[in-house]
């Protein structure tokens, strides 16, 4: 059993939602395995993407504006869905909805945040 979690842990191919899903169910129903490799395939397991679309790394300048103040930020992927945003300052006031401006692809899109960290930020469009 030792050996099979190692193989599939120390491969880099990409595997389907399918078989991650499968391989991902064989280890939690396997509570034997108590060791760090077990945990860190889970965790690996658990990063399955299952995002509707892909996002593509870039860096565009944007703006965040509500309320009439606009606050710098930088997108760092971007998707038809969604996006990540990396803000200036992070001590910012973001709201929970605002115009995310693209000033280079003269955009104006209404989001809504989905997720936050220190610096970033995570929006899907509206």
């Amino acid at each position: 059993m030792r050996k099979h979690a190692m193989r599939l842990v120390s491969r880099r191919a990409d595997f389907s939602a399918a078989s991650c899903y499968c391989a991902k169910n064989w280890f939690l129903d396997v509570g034997t395995l108590g060791t760090d490799l077990a945990r860190d395939t889970r965790a690996r397991l658990a990063m399955v993407e299952t995002r509707i679309a892909p996002r593509y790394r870039v860096s565009k300048p944007a703006q965040i504006e509500y309320g009439g103040d606009k606050t710098p930020c930088t997108i760092r992927d971007l998707s038809a869905t969604g996006a990540a945003i990396e803000l200036a300052d992070p001590s910012a006031a973001v709201p929970a909805a605002f115009t995310l401006i693209i000033p280079d692809d003269k955009l104006k899109l209404p989001c809504r945040v989905v997720w936050r960290r220190t610096f970033k930020i995570g929006v899907t469009f509206d």
